[in-house]
């Protein structure tokens, strides 16, 4: 597997990863109704490729295949970071956040945070995160609950 910074050429199938985390990886923590309210569409929307290139986002690759990606906002944010479901717990997550904690430092950040899904509490907390509160969030008309977290680096 490597790990490389995103490109436009990833744009498809850095949101086929998204979709597919969110509909199936997380049906064991999310109701349908919130999984579709999460993302709505299977078509990828006009603006993912430019929101991702934004910002730091970094993908994985392996076989010639996008496994996972995780993206740093300007404010040390994680905005989003999702693997592919049938790469969850292979190592994946863990090596994309090393780079994207690299990345973090290197800016000169001293704390980072998140709004983690109940999947990604507990793999953010494995890395030292803590949870500031849980919260509920509306997308398209539905609740859903995350977790506002952080890190001090």
């Amino acid at each position: 597997m490597t790990v490389r910074a995103y490109s436009l050429d990833d744009a498809e199938a850095t949101y086929r990863v998204f979709f597919d985390a969110v509909r199936l990886g997380a049906k064991t923590r999310y109701t349908t109704e919130q999984r579709t309210a999460w993302v709505p569409d299977e078509r990828m929307p006009d603006s993912w490729p430019d929101k991702l290139a934004r910002d730091t986002t970094f993908v994985s690759e392996e076989d010639g295949r996008i496994t996972g990606f995780m993206q740093l906002l300007e404010l040390s944010h994680v905005d989003m970071a999702y693997v592919a479901p049938d790469k969850m717990g292979t190592g994946t997550a863990s090596d994309l956040y090393d780079k994207i904690e690299a990345e973090a430092r290197k800016q000169g950040f001293t704390m980072m945070t998140t709004e983690a899904s109940h999947l990604a509490k507990s793999f953010f907390a494995k890395q030292g995160w803590q949870v500031e509160a849980a919260q509920v969030v509306t997308r398209n008309g539905v609740e859903i609950p995350n977790f506002r977290m952080f890190k001090d680096l």
